[in-house]
């Protein structure tokens, strides 16, 4: 078990915080900590060091960030999840401030088999001379068929409050076992481009009782934009002074359905 609680991380020439890999019923918390301005090397050697890095996490193990300040790194705040991947464990994200990260505010390359739960953050400020999101997930899915214990990734996100971001939240590529839920109650405004941005290969996707406001301020894709209409619903939002397009769909296979109700 990794405690890591109540520690001030400023100033470092590479990520604030390292950690390769939390495996085989691991536990990680970290409660409290304040990682700012990290990753001064890349004005010098031009790679990218980050607030907090956590490579993977697996074997059924637990990893939780509360109450933490993770701001003003010159790359991302956090990013997790790109050594091998993070799968068959469990993600938590409460009452965490992630702001003016010059990349994302939080992002995760590879989640199978996962369950990830992001509630009661404030994200804002982020990536908005890299064009990066708030929270950037590129992809989510199961473990592979041939491994044991495969089974889908379970994603909610609610109750958070994303602001000023480049964009709010951004996810590039599901399979087709993802189960994610935006909402309940996330606040998603003044983002640069889209509040919500869903890729050409996303599914599964559930964006309800949200307040989707005032996005699009540097560019008309605006409050949703989806490049995948197959399986999105879209239920009982509030959307609205978003630009000139307040739900832009990409879709071009006109056999995929975009359910859309009561916003």
């Amino acid at each position: 078990k990794l405690i890591l609680s109540g520690n001030t991380v400023i100033d470092s020439s590479y990520d604030g915080i390292y950690i390769s890999r939390i495996d085989e019923t691991g536990v990680l918390e970290a409660t409290k900590n304040t990682v700012k301005t990290n990753g001064w090397a890349y004005e010098e050697y031009g790679e990218e060091y980050v607030g907090v890095y956590l490579g993977s996490v697996s074997g059924n193990s637990n990893v939780t960030f509360q109450e933490n300040i993770i701001s003003d790194n010159l790359s991302h705040g956090m990013y997790a999840c790109d050594g091998k991947e993070c799968s068959s464990s469990t993600l938590i994200f409460k009452d965490n401030i992630f702001e003016n990260n010059e990349s994302s505010g939080l992002r995760f390359y590879n989640l199978r088999s996962i369950s990830f739960d992001a509630t009661g953050n404030v994200v804002r400020q982020n990536g908005k001379e890299s064009s990066a999101a708030g929270l950037h997930i590129e992809y989510i899915g199961s473990r592979e068929a041939d491994e044991e214990e495969a089974s889908t990734s379970t994603v909610v996100i609610s109750g958070n409050t994303f602001d000023d971001n480049y964009y709010g939240i951004m996810i590039n590529e599901t399979d087709a076992t993802a189960e994610i839920t935006i909402g309940e109650n996330n606040a998603i405004k003044n983002s640069s481009d889209a509040g919500i941005y869903l890729g050409n290969a996303v599914s599964g996707t559930t964006i309800i009782g949200n307040t989707i406001q005032g996005n699009g301020t540097e560019s008309r894709r605006t409050g949703i934009v989806t490049y995948s209409a197959s399986g999105i619903r879209v239920f009982k939002n509030s959307i609205l002074n978003n630009g000139s397009i307040e739900i832009n769909n990409q879709d071009e296979n006109t056999e995929n359905i975009f359910d859309i109700k009561e916003n």
